[in-house]
């Protein structure tokens, strides 16, 4: 399939998007179609360090209270600080540029053995600050007209994303049916309200880190949330 038909597709997917699950899910699809395995989109952020530690749709497993952490690392890598700052999408390969040492990494990616990637600023008029990043584990061998393609992606998402969003006024839907998690993700929602750290839940229900870290990203798809905050906001008024 062409880079246009695959585009093209892409868009179509998410301007069908009826929920955030299914436009989290239509980015997901649009960015293994581009060939990349990993992204993470942030928007309208007023400030850098929210748009690295609060993304809108992600696949990055990162944790809100690595924040400090996050911060730093962005400041040592320039990949990072380019989605940030920079103004035209920019393709890059591990074997160009030096911010690929692991040391430099966003923290949360450590583990990702990233070859190439798609970086595309998005801000906005009034200076908020956003971008999408791609990354791929398993080629270099991009065509620069994929630059394009991941912006044209991108702009949908927001454009989506704001029809998705409630209206001033709106009357707000019905709380999101809890009955949908398991008692061990009941349990960790809980230690979540409870002002807890994923690390620090691993700890107190005797679980790996890992796999904490996949109920929370569970609870969130369940209850058709993309925050932890907003997780809370449903289990506190039950």
């Amino acid at each position: 399939m062409s880079l246009l038909a695959i585009t093209a597709n892409a868009v179509g997917s998410i301007s069908r998007a009826e929920s955030r699950n299914e436009l989290s899910q239509a980015l997901k699809d649009a960015v293994l179609g581009l060939g990349f395995q990993t992204f993470s989109l942030a928007y309208q952020r007023p400030h850098a360090l929210e748009a690295v530690t609060a993304p809108h749709l992600t696949t990055w497993l990162c944790e809100r209270d690595d924040a400090s952490d996050q911060a730093s690392a962005r400041i040592r890598d320039p990949l990072l600080n380019y989605a940030l700052t920079g103004v035209k999408p920019l393709i890059w390969r591990s074997g160009s540029r030096k911010s690929l040492n692991k040391k430099a990494y966003f923290p949360c990616l450590r583990s990702f053995e990233a070859r190439a990637g798609l970086i595309v600023p998005l801000p906005d008029s009034r200076g908020r600050i956003g971008a999408i990043t791609m990354l791929s584990a398993q080629r270099e061998d991009y065509p620069e007209e994929i630059a394009e393609a991941g912006r044209i992606v991108a702009l949908a998402v927001l454009v989506r994303a704001g029809s998705l969003a409630p209206a001033a006024g709106a009357v707000s839907p019905a709380p999101a049916d809890l009955s949908k998690l398991s008692p061990r993700q009941i349990e960790i929602l809980d230690w979540i309200a409870h002002g807890k750290s994923n690390s620090e839940i691993a700890l107190i229900l005797g679980l790996s880190r890992r796999n904490v870290t996949y109920h929370v990203s569970e609870i969130l798809k369940k209850l058709d949330v993309t925050s932890r905050t907003q997780a809370v906001g449903i289990y506190t008024g039950r």
